[in-house]
């Protein structure tokens, strides 16, 4: 008779998160892996660029921050806040894109989170 042990925290994952219901969510962590492999530079790029593209279809969102920078920076121009939100939206995305690394940081190549160095020793010789 074998004796099964309880562990020591309950355990969230569940079989049932292979149904075609969760596919898009595995698609997206999937494809989320594929974007971090990327150097930093166009992971950062990439990430921009998505956050504009998302700023400019999330028309309520950007509506949020309008009236907000608004309110906040009533002296300022429409051009200058319309700026404002488009770097915002950017910056968004390139925090997104730089903040998933950290999701996924042990799969990253050690060249990657080295900064590409190879050396392993610092004692001079």
């Amino acid at each position: 008779m074998t004796v099964v042990q309880a562990l020591p925290f309950p355990s969230r994952f569940r079989t049932a998160f292979f149904f075609p219901r969760h596919w898009i969510c595995w698609l997206g962590i999937g494809l989320l892996w594929l974007i971090c492999l990327l150097p930093v530079r166009l992971l950062v790029g990439f990430g921009e660029n998505l956050g504009w593209l998302v700023g400019r279809v999330m028309k309520k969102r950007r509506h949020i921050t309008r009236v907000n920078l608004q309110m906040c920076f009533p002296e300022l121009s429409d051009a200058q806040r319309e700026k404002l939100v488009d770097d915002h939206f950017s910056a968004l995305g390139a925090g997104a894109g730089g903040g998933s690394v950290s999701w996924f940081w042990i799969a990253m190549p050690s060249a990657f989170c080295s900064g590409g160095s190879t050396r392993t020793s610092t004692s001079a010789e």
